[in-house]
């Protein structure tokens, strides 16, 4: 049995992966399986020596190769019993404070007699998860103080002392001492402190019993538990008996936590043994210290490692069980019980493991021997393990149960544990799994019992059943072994008891809308069921329910709770015929829900959707009433309301156009606020008719506010109803055509009136058919949105749940092109042409014809489509064009049938006009565009809320769409960067401009600016260095590089400016076309001319610095001989004007006419074409402003004109509403001038109707001093003027003028920006509030003494610019009357401009009297 029978062993486990030669193979093994129905190895926990795991492994190739269960040694090496036992329980501690799985099943070889006092007190507190000890292992541990064999004989032969003795170390009978080593002889690092924590030196419960018993308090520290050993060196414990003097002890070792020192601290006191205990550091330690020197030492049986030395234990008196009892450890030893723990559920998982561990047997003389042998051969234990279960076959096969006789509960098993119905093929009983029943089986060695399946029907639930139960009503089983029977599924069910199959509900064509179910419990609502018991738990389930025998799905709008029965949500109709039929009914009161068939009160419920009130009844909110005398006069108070409210609406409009009145900016603001109130309350008609689940309380507002809709108008008026049947088509015309023409009746009526009478008598007379236009325009704006909505109606259609789709405003009528339906689309294509006509006639009349007419005074024509500029600034008429855009576009928005579309039109129609007003502040009033902007951008939160509230979102459209607009945007910008490079790169290659105007600015800098205004009017861009030079250096390269055409304003002196000749020299030099416009006192240059100009050298020099040589100039001189000439005469006039500049652009624009009959004239020296120039130009300049401001356009006086009135427009009224306005251009010959003296004395005849405001046209103008006046009275030209008195009166009337602020107007030196803010100042001190008339300024002027006037005159002059003179606030005081007030020689300048304000306010003088009654 040496190397060979291990090598061999080896080798047959090796090649075979088993032990034993019929060993079940690793993949026949089976696992475990737990209560939770886990599989698992079976773990076996090996302590930490050789022993232990030598047990250990034999149990495992047992339980692996015979019982066939997959096993493993755990790598947990446990010391103490505990350690082993918490694995084993589902405890991580020993208080069991926190459960776990089990992670062990095995524990062999535990000390639990000598070690085990932690592990009883655990299973005293925990009995019900403490391991089960299944009995001895067959030995008991044996624990001692061991001598080695060698000392033995050593001792034995020199002296004939037996040291296997306790006595023989008393020092009274012998020296033992002399056999061992000195405590010096061992290494001190090699031996632990004695204060280390963990050992059993420091463990009171073991030091105090010591102390207890003994009294060796010398040996001992107290300390607060008790007492801990004392340690001289810090390492060794010495006896008493050698305490005196240490090198006389004998050297005592241990190991790990000290085994067993404190009953060798016991003995040496108790029988007068020198000796030193210490604790090895390591077991390895504890080996090398016995082996290599002399000394006793701890040791167990069974173990390996001192088998080499064969050491004998010491004996001491026999073991005395009470006195250990008590802790007194004087005597022997007992030999420690080794038991074998096993988990507590091992039992019901694999008995016959269980029953094997229990039977398990071995010998201390056998373990040791092949623990030996391991020792001596260097033998693998898994080697001497396989040796021995291959050597005792006979003894092993006895722990194995082969007893066949199974109890109640039980069956037969085979090796592999699977059941069998027969002795010869079972090895064992085990536990009938849950799922069969224990069977009694008697043969000829008697009765057993068999675990057998359940049969289809029932089922057995529980392990070891004896019997299998058949399942209730509701439940089957369909097959055999079934631990719970199935529950019958939803629509299914069985009605008696171990049924094997579940009857369906339906046939077996479908079904799958079938269902069980019942009434909750308490509830009044119905829960769905498995496992029913009869039939009459069958129902359709939620969302189906039952007609004619059939389960029909539900659709929107119902409720199908489970029963079979269809109820009808508010909102909702259908009738009992087909209740599946479902209709959306108009409003929610209307139809209130519950069983099909069910209308409001007074409907009918064979209408659809409840839509007609029975014969006899008209609706009343959502109910119907029976008719009543009430409801005619309702309908009659109702239409004179309409017909008072537009009739004076009209009136209203014909007294403002009467006497022209302009309108305050607060009633501006008035209207501008109702303007925009109106069309978003028309929004709100729009988003209603958007199939949107608005809630309370913004599906309030909506209902509230939609009698706006032309639709719920008609529907309001109940009369209707009970006069006649209304039909679809007449119900669509009442809506489209009667209500809007019943809304312009009165206006019609009104003129018809004031015609019809005129044209009997054949009088002649202004109908004023202008305002009529306006009335119906303006409410025609207004009400815009609801009329694009009218028109659009029959596309206006919505799905109802029935897949049925009807008109939103009529649900009896089909959408489906055919029939009435197709009689409405045609009709409301063509009344769709009456909103395209007004929005085609209002942008004809504001793009085209507006600017057109204002130039040419036509009042008429802007009063009659004052509707639509009146609300916006100057230059933002159109934007009236774009809001009626809008408005068409929003009631387009509910034509599509996707809510989410619908949505984004409104969303991008509210950001567009967000935008444009932020931008361009089209509104007249500021407030009014703030107004605007704020409603928008509240509006479009609303929208963007709205989005919340759409249940059927049409995603594919929605991304379509958000696809379409990012792709405009990254399209757009793409566009954009390439037309802006382009112009950048081919901007050197085209003219920007059509013509460069070459002119003198003193002598023709206004005539200029008039000539540039001409052609822009005609489409043609004109160079004018006023408004495009910013940098003189870049004058030349413009004209050579971006110029067609030079037109050159010959005025006398032009050809001695050399920036002018230098324009005409780089001209001809780059070959422009060049056109000579002569003005008076322009002559060609001749050849003496020629050469004086060579002889200039102060103008040769510098022209030559930029490149300009005298033979060039002199042949431009020659060469403009050669060009075209127009010549233009003085005085200017406009029509003159016009025919040259048609010849030179080649257009054919017609003069400009001005205003017959205006209220507003600018006043110019007609003798200056400078002057006359200037005026025109800020004609052009002022009238959108005047427009706006005093709803007059301005004209320029020629000199047939004359300043009159008549005596009956002299009314105080009429004057107080009709002021002229009057603009005098100063320049230095303008007040010297026959015809401005005839025009001034001639408003001096109406000076208190007669506001005048100065504006200086020319540099260097200043009011005229007392002297100078004296002076201006005895020109000749005032002299010639047709007055009596001229001169006197004409110097009152400047002095009176000129007490007033100028404003400075320059078009030769102003930039188009300027000009533009200059003509506004003087539009707004033209308004009455803001300048005083002529006559208040006379008696200003009276009240004044000449020298004040002299020295504020000459110091001060009034007619400086604006930016130092600041016009006086408005006095708070009531104005004093003339009469009363008392004359004064002088007065201040502050109190002069508070006196003009006085005389402003009080109206009339007693000089304005006597002024009338003298003319």
């Amino acid at each position: 049995m040496g190397l060979g029978w291990t090598l061999l062993l080896l080798a047959s486990v090796g090649s075979a992966n088993v032990c034993l030669p019929d060993g079940i193979p690793e993949n026949d093994r089976a696992f475990l399986q737990s209560a939770t129905g886990e599989l698992e190895v079976v773990k076996l926990l090996a302590f930490d020596w050789a022993s232990a795991e030598l047990v250990s492994i034999i149990a495992r190739i047992v339980i692996e190769e015979v019982l066939g269960y997959k096993a493993a040694i755990s790598d947990i090496r446990p010391l103490a019993v505990l350690d082993a036992a918490l694995p084993l329980s589902t405890c991580r501690s020993s208080n069991c404070s926190e459960t776990t799985s089990a992670t062990g099943h095995i524990a062999l070889e535990t000390w639990i007699g000598a070690y085990g006092a932690e592990f009883q007190l655990f299973k005293q507190r925990h009995p019900n998860l403490v391991p089960e000890d299944l009995g001895s292992i067959g030995y008991s541990g044996e624990e001692a103080m061991y001598v080695r064999r060698d000392v033995l004989h050593e001792a034995y032969r020199s002296t004939g002392h037996a040291l296997q003795f306790y006595m023989s170390y008393n020092v009274s009978n012998y020296d033992a001492k002399q056999h061992f080593d000195q405590l010096m002889d061992l290494p001190a690092e090699e031996i632990a402190l004695c204060n280390e924590t963990g050992r059993l030196w420091t463990d009171p419960t073991f030091m105090n019993l010591y102390a207890h018993w003994t009294g060796d308090f010398d040996g001992l520290i107290e300390v607060t538990e008790g007492y801990h050993a004392k340690c001289p060196d810090g390492r060794f414990w010495i006896s008493p008996t050698c305490r005196h003097n240490t090198s006389r002890c004998i050297p005592v070792v241990s190991n790990r936590l000290g085994w067993l020192v404190d009953v060798f601290m016991f003995w040496s006191t108790a029988y007068g043994m020198p000796i030193a205990i210490g604790i090895s550091r390591s077991v390895q330690q504890n080996i090398e210290h016995f082996n290599n020197h002399k000394v006793l030492t701890y040791w167990y049986r069974p173990d390996v490692r001192f088998a080499l030395l064969d050491p004998e234990p010491i004996v001491f008196p026999r073991h005395r069980a009470t006195e250990w009892a008590q802790g007194n450890k004087r005597t022997m030893t007992e030999g420690s019980y080794i038991g074998k723990l096993v988990a507590r559920n091992l039992r019901f998982q694999a008995f016959n493991l269980y029953e094997f561990l229990q039977n398990m047997h071995l010998d201390l003389t056998e373990v040791q021997t092949l623990l030996a042998t391991v020792a001596t051969e260097n033998m693998p234990l898994e080697a001497a393990a396989c040796r021995w279960i291959v050597m005792n076959a006979q003894k092993w096969r006895n722990w194995i149960r082969k007893d066949t006789s199974c109890l109640p509960g039980h069956g037969l098993v085979d090796a592999r544990g699977m059941y069998v119905t027969s002795r010869a093929a079972a090895v064992s009983c085990s536990f009938c799994a849950s799922g069969t029943s224990s069977n009694s089986l008697v043969d000829d060695s008697g009765q057993t019992y068999t675990c057998q399946s359940c049969s289809p029907g029932t089922f057995q639930s529980s392990s070891g059943g004896t019997v299998c139960l058949d399942c209730e009503p509701g439940r089957v089983a369909g097959m055999g072994g079934l631990t719970v029977c199935e529950v019958c599924t939803l629509g299914s069910y069985a009605n008696s008891s171990a049924m094997t199959e579940c009857l369906l509900c339906f046939d077996a064509d479908g079904g799958g809308e079938w269902t069980t179910s019942r009434v909750a419990q308490g509830e009044d609502r119905w829960i769905e069921v498995e496992g029913a018991s009869d039939a009459s738990f069958c129902h359709c389930r939620s969302g189906w329910f039952l007609h004619n025998g059939e389960c029909r799905q539900c659709s929107a709008g119902t409720i199908c709770a489970g029963s079979g029965q269809l109820e009808l949500l508010p909102g909702y109709f259908s009738n009992a015929e087909d209740p599946g039929y479902v209709f959306k009914c108009d409003n929610v009161g209307i139809c209130p829900g519950g069983m099909p068939g069910s209308c409001a009160d007074g409907r009918d419920a064979s209408s659809v959707a409840c839509s007609a009130c029975l014969p006899g009844f008209r609706p009343s909110r959502e109910t119907c009433i029976p008719c009543s005398g009430s409801d005619y006069a309702v309908f009659t108070l109702l239409g004179l309301a309409i017909a008072c409210g537009t009739g004076f609406f009209h009136v209203w409009r014909l007294h403002q156009a009467r006497h022209r009145t302009v309108r305050p900016v607060a009633l501006l603001n008035l209207m501008m606020y109702v303007t925009q109130l109106v069309v978003y309350l028309q929004l709100l008609v729009v988003l209603q008719k958007i199939d949107v689940n608005w809630d309370e309380p913004f599906l309030l507002l909506l209902e509230v506010f939609s009698i706006m809709s032309l639709n719920e108008f008609v529907k309001s008026l109940h009369v209707l109803s009970c006069v006649t049947y209304i039909s679809p088509t007449s119900e669509f015309l009442l809506q489209t055509l009667a209500v809007p023409a019943f809304f312009m009746l009165a206006p019609s009526m009104h003129v018809i009136l004031m015609v019809v009478p005129r044209w009997r008598s054949r009088r002649r007379g202004n109908a004023k058919l202008h305002v009529l236009f306006e009335t119906i325009g303006s409410l025609s704006v207004l009400f815009f949105i609801v009329l694009c909505t009218a028109v659009v109606v029959p596309l206006q259609c919505h799905e109802h749940p029935n897949g049925v789709w009807t008109l939103q405003t009529s649900v009896k009528m089909v959408c489906n092109f055919t029939g009435v339906h197709l009689q409405l689309c045609v009709i409301g294509a063509v009344l769709g042409l009456l909103p395209l006509g007004f929005l085609s006639l209002c942008a004809w009349a504001v793009l085209h014809e507006f600017p057109r007419r204002v130039k040419q005074g036509d009042m008429s024509f802007i009063s009659a489509f004052s509707f639509l500029v009146l609300r916006f600034s100057p230059g933002h008429e159109g934007f009236a064009i774009f809001l009626l855009l809008r408005n068409m576009l929003f009631a387009l928005a509910p034509v599509f049938p996707s809510a989410s579309t619908s949505l984004l039109l409104i969303q991008a129609l509210v950001c567009s006009n967000l935008f444009g007003v932020s931008f361009f502040k089209p509104w007249r009033t500021l407030h009014g565009t703030y107004a605007d902007i704020l409603a928008s951008a509240i509006f479009l939160i609303v929208i963007l809320q709205a989005a919340f509230f759409v249940s059927d979102v049409d995603k594919a459209s929605s991304s379509i769409l958000c696809t379409i607009a990012l792709a405009s945007i990254l399209i757009g910008l793409l566009i954009s960067s390439t037309v802006t490079l382009g112009r950048h790169v081919f901007a050197r290659h085209g003219s920007k401009f059509h013509y460069f105007l070459s002119h003198h600015k003193q002598a023709a800098g206004s005539l200029a600016r008039l000539m540039k205004i001409e052609l822009q009017l005609r489409g043609v861009t004109a160079f004018l260095d006023a408004d495009d030079l910013t940098d003189l250096s870049w004058l030349f390269s413009v004209l050579s590089q971006n110029v067609e055409h030079l037109l050159i304003i010959a005025s006398p002196a032009v050809l001695t400016r050399k920036w002018c000749v230098a324009e005409i020299v780089t001209a001809r030099m780059k070959g422009l076309e060049a056109t000579l416009l002569v003005l008076p006192g322009f002559f060609l240059p001749a050849d003496t001319f020629i050469d004086e100009f060579e002889s200039m050298s102060q103008s040769r020099v510098e022209l030559a610095s930029w490149g300009f040589g005298t033979q060039d100039i002199t042949e431009t001189m020659r060469w403009l001989r050669t060009v075209k000439k127009f010549t233009l005469e003085s005085p200017l006039k406009l029509a003159q004007l016009t025919d040259v500049l048609n010849s030179i652009s080649r257009t054919s624009r017609p003069p400009q006419q001005q205003a017959g009959d205006s209220d507003c004239l600018i006043l110019a020296d007609p003798d200056s074409m400078e002057a006359v120039a200037t005026a025109h130009v800020l004609r052009y300049y002022m009238a959108p402003h005047m427009l706006h401001l005093c709803n007059v356009l301005p004209k320029v006086l020629g000199p047939e004109d004359t300043i009159q009135r008549g005596t009956h427009n002299l009314s105080s009224a009429s004057m107080s509403n009709r002021p002229l306005l009057l603009v005098i251009l100063c320049t230095r010959s303008s007040l010297v001038s026959t015809l401005m003296a005839d025009w001034l004395l001639q408003a001096y005849r109406i000076a208190v109707s007669c506001h005048v405001l100065p504006v200086t046209a020319e540099d260097g103008f200043q009011v005229p001093p007392p002297t100078a006046l004296e002076e201006i009275r005895q020109h000749p030209n005032i002299r010639r003027a047709h007055d009596y008195h001229a001169g006197i009166t004409y110097s009152k009337v400047l002095q009176a003028v000129f007490m007033q602020v100028a404003v400075h107007f320059l078009p030769q030196s102003f930039a188009e920006a300027g000009l533009e803010l200059k003509a506004r100042q003087v539009a707004e001190r033209l308004q009455r509030e803001r300048s005083a008339n002529l006559s208040s300024l006379l008696d200003m002027s009276q009240c004044t003494s000449s020298d004040a006037l002299k020295t504020f005159s000459s110091d001060r002059p009034l007619a400086g610019s604006l930016s130092t003179v600041q016009e006086p606030p408005e006095s708070p005081e009531p104005p004093e009357s003339p009469e009363s007030a008392e004359p004064r020689q002088a007065a201040s300048v502050d109190e002069l401009l508070i006196l003009t304000q006085l005389s402003t306010l009080s109206g009339r003088s007693t000089e304005d009297g006597m002024v009338e009654e003298a003319f």
